[in-house]
């Protein structure tokens, strides 16, 4: 009796785990359901990517704003604000006319503005600090607009709710480098040869001299070609 008691029982256990597993099944069938799973777990991944490059933009903030206290500028904090929040407005595709020196002054303009927030911050710097902190700037300003674009399309694809969209930004996203990957040990390079056997050496041999040419008669470069032995032909 108590066998058949403990089958009954494992037949039960059993029947129910399959019941809850097709209702499992079932419920993953309705396509809204579907929908927010599969936009839950892209934009845990896209979301984890942005995480990775916001911590990158303040790292690069940090370090451009211990250079300029070191060199006692003038808030630099606001300076960097400054510089991190800055854009130029590209001119219109659709007017080709002229559009290499247009794009040119913009990008003189945008140097020559980040140029003179610094010299005003930091009067007192030579030339090359100057350059070593612009540069620094323009890493500022490239990461945050980075972070900024990526955060814009990920919130519309949420407020959307496009999973085309956040495959798109998960394709196009940066992807840092993995901080724990490194570059290893060289290994030394194989040799595909097998190992050199030393036989018997040979005697050294004197140096062999190269003989002249014979001289050849006196030819003029005039002259036709050569008559046959046999004589001219009649």
């Amino acid at each position: 009796m108590m066998l058949f008691a403990q089958a009954d029982q494992g037949g039960i256990y059993s029947l129910i785990s399959t019941l809850l597993f097709i209702a499992f099944l079932l419920i993953l069938s309705i396509p809204d359901i579907q929908l927010g799973f599969q936009m839950w777990r892209l934009s845990s991944i896209v979301e984890k990517e942005l995480g990775e490059i916001k911590r990158m933009s303040d790292n690069a903030r940090n370090k451009l704003i211990d250079m300029l206290k070191s060199l006692n500028a003038k808030d630099p904090q606001g300076l960097v604000d400054t510089l991190a929040e800055m854009f130029v407005i590209d001119p219109v595709s659709v007017e080709p006319i002229d559009i290499i020196s247009r794009m040119r002054h913009l990008l003189r303009g945008g140097e020559s503005k980040i140029k003179s927030l610094i010299k005003d911050s930091v009067p007192n710097a030579d030339p090359v600090t100057i350059s070593k902190l612009e540069v620094s700037a323009e890493v500022v300003n490239a990461l945050n607009l980075v972070y900024k674009v990526v955060r814009h399309y990920i919130n519309l694809a949420k407020k959307l709710k496009s999973p085309m969209l956040m495959y798109q930004v998960q394709m196009v996203i940066p992807a840092p480098p993995c901080p724990s990957a490194g570059p290893g040990p060289r290994s030394p390079p194989r040799s595909t040869a097998g190992p050199r056997r030393e036989g018997p050496r040979r005697p050294s041999q004197p140096p062999r001299t190269r003989r002249s040419p014979a001289p050849r008669g006196p030819s003029s470069p005039d002259c036709g070609p050569c008559p046959s032995p046999s004589g001219p032909d009649l």
